[in-house]
C-alpha cells in the first residue's frame, strides 16, 4: 500500500472530523471559527507537504528507473557501434547520463527526470545517426567491391588485349621473316639466272669474237696466203714488219705491233729489225 492509497486519506478525514466536533463542544462557536480556520490552514499545509512527499517519492522511483534504463540504452548504443558511427552524439548522451546520475545522487529527482528526457532524445538521435552511417559504410563497401571487380575485369581484358597484340606481332613478324626469306630466295634465283645469262652472253660474245678473229685470219690467208692464228708462230718473210704481222693478227690493226714486240722482246732487240726466217710468236 502506497502513501497515495485511499486508506490513509479516509483515516485522516475521520480524525479531522472528530477533532473539529470536540473543539466545538469545548470552546463555542466563535472560538470554533478561529480554530477551524487555523485547522484548515494547518490541514492545507500538511496536505501540501504530504502531496509533495508523495510526488517526490514518485519522482525518485521514476528517476531511479530511468537511471537503470539509461545504463541499458548506453550499453545498447555501444553494442550497435554508435560510439564509433555517431561519436559526437554518443558523447553528448554520456555527458547527459552523468549529469542525470549526479542529480539522482543529489536527490534532485525533478532535474534528473528532465535530464532523462533530454537523454532519450540523444539516444534516439545517436541510434538514427549510427544506422545511417552504417548503411552508408555498407553502400560504400559494396561500391568499392564493385569498383574492384570492374578494375580486375579491366586489367584482365587489358592483359588479354596485350597478349593478343603480342601474338599478332609474333605472327606478323614470322610472316615478314618468311616473306623476306622468299624474297631473298627469289632474288638469289634471279641473280643466279642473271649471272647465268651474263655468262652465256659473254660466252656468245667470246665465241663470236673468236669466230670474227678466225674469219679475219682466213680472210688474211685468202689475200696473203698466210695465216696468223692466235697463239701460233709467224715465220718472217722478206718485206715483213711487226706492223704487218700485227695487221694480219688483229684484223688490220697494225697499232698492236707493240703487243707482238713485247711478247718477242727476248728475240727481237730492235722492233725495226726482223730477219727472214725469224720465228715470231703471236699473242
Amino acid at each position: 500500500m502506497t502513501l497515495r492509497d485511499s486508506g490513509p486519506r479516509l483515516t485522516l478525514d475521520v480524525i479531522t472530523l472528530v477533532i473539529f466536533v470536540s473543539i466545538i463542544k469545548m470552546f463555542g462557536v466563535n472560538l470554533m471559527k478561529k480554530m477551524v480556520l487555523r485547522l484548515m490552514l494547518g490541514c492545507l499545509c500538511i496536505g501540501a507537504l504530504f502531496l509533495a512527499g508523495c510526488e517526490d517519492e514518485k519522482a525518485k522511483a521514476q528517476a531511479n528507473q530511468q537511471l537503470v534504463q539509461a545504463q541499458q540504452d548506453l550499453q545498447m548504443l555501444r553494442e550497435m557501434g554508435a560510439n564509433a558511427y555517431a561519436k559526437e552524439t554518443y558523447n553528448f548522451a554520456e555527458l547527459k547520463y552523468a549529469e542525470g546520475k549526479q542529480h539522482v545522487d543529489q536527490k534532485n529527482y525533478q532535474l534528473a527526470l528532465r535530464d532523462w528526457e533530454d537523454f532519450q532524445l540523444l539516444i534516439l538521435r545517436a541510434k538514427n545517426e549510427a544506422v545511417r552511417t552504417k548503411e552508408k559504410l555498407e553502400q560504400d563497401k559494396i561500391a568499392a567491391a564493385k569498383a574492384a571487380v570492374q578494375e580486375v575485369e579491366r586489367v584482365r581484358l587489358a592483359a588479354l588485349d596485350v597478349a593478343a597484340k603480342k601474338e599478332l606481332d609474333v605472327k606478323l613478324k614470322a610472316q615478314a621473316e618468311a616473306q623476306a626469306k622468299v624474297d631473298a630466295k627469289l632474288k638469289a634465283d634471279a641473280d643466279a639466272i642473271a649471272r647465268e645469262e651474263s655468262s652465256r652472253a659473254q660466252s656468245l660474245v667470246a665465241q663470236k669474237g673468236l669466230e670474227a678473229e678466225q674469219l679475219a685470219v682466213l680472210n688474211q690467208a685468202n689475200t696473203t696466203g698466210r695465216v696468223a692464228l692466235p697463239g701460233g708462230t709467224w715465220t718472217v718473210s722478206r718485206g715483213d714488219t711487226l706492223c704487218g704481222i700485227a695487221r694480219a693478227r688483229y684484223n688490220g690493226n697494225y697499232m698492236k705491233w707493240k703487243v707482238v714486240y713485247r711478247l718477242n722482246k727476248k728475240t727481237i732487240h730492235n722492233p725495226n729489225l726482223i730477219y727472214p726466217g725469224q720465228p715470231v710468236k703471236l699473242p
